[in-house]
C-alpha cells in the first residue's frame, strides 16, 4: 500500500502487522522501518527512497505467520478489490470469498478498524471477477445478490457500471 500510494490502508496493515508479529527477517531492520514511518507521516510530493527488501525467516519463531482465514474480513475485502484492479479476476473472487466468509452482510459503511469504515459491497466486487473470469452463471448469482442487499445506490458513483454490467448480464 506504501508504493501505491494508499497511506491510510498502509497504517492499518502496518498496524495490523505489527500486533500479529508478522514473521520476515529483514535485511536492515531499523532502515526499513524508518522507511515505512517516514512514509507514514511525509508528505504526498515527497518521494521513497528504496522498496524494503523482505526475504523468508530461516530461523523457527515462537509465533506463527497468520493463515490466510486467520486474518480480518476487511484485508479479503481490500485485497481482492485491488487484484480486481489488476485484472487478476481469479485471485480476486477468491479473496472476496473469503472476506464473505469472515462478514457476508454487505454494509455502506462497515467498520473496519476503530473508527475506519468503509462500503462493504462484496458481491458487485465478485459479480466483475466473474465477469473477467467470463463465469457468467456466477457472475448472475453474484449479481442477484448484490440486487437484493442494494449494494450500488442509484447515486453512487458506480451505477453507471453496475446498469452496462447488469445488461450484459441480461443479453447473454
Amino acid at each position: 500500500y506504501i508504493y501505491l500510494n494508499k497511506k491510510e490502508a498502509a497504517q492499518v496493515f502496518y498496524s495490523l502487522a505489527q500486533r500479529r508479529g508478522v514473521m520476515y527477517q529483514l535485511d536492515d531492520v531499523a532502515d526499513i522501518i524508518n522507511t515505512i514511518e517516514s512514509y507514514l507521516t511525509r508528505s504526498k510530493s515527497t518521494p521513497i527512497k528504496q522498496k524494503p527488501k523482505l526475504k523468508p525467516a530461516t530461523q523457527p519463531s515462537a509465533t506463527k505467520p497468520a493463515a490466510p482465514y486467520d486474518l480480518p474480513w476487511y484485508f479479503h475485502y481490500a485485497l481482492g478489490r485491488e487484484l480486481l484492479e489488476r485484472g487478476r479476476f481469479y485471485e480476486a473472487a477468491r479473496s472476496i470469498e473469503r472476506a464473505l466468509l469472515k462478514n457476508p452482510r454487505p454494509q455502506p459503511n462497515a467498520r473496519t478498524y476503530g473508527m475506519w469504515f468503509l462500503s462493504y459491497r462484496p458481491y458487485f466486487i465478485l459479480t466483475r471477477a466473474y465477469l473477467g473470469m467470463n463465469r457468467v452463471d456466477c457472475a448472475r448469482e453474484s449479481a442477484e445478490k448484490s440486487t437484493y442487499y442494494q449494494e450500488i445506490a442509484p447515486t453512487d458513483p458506480e451505477a453507471a457500471l453496475w446498469q452496462e454490467i447488469l445488461q450484459k448480464l441480461d443479453n447473454r
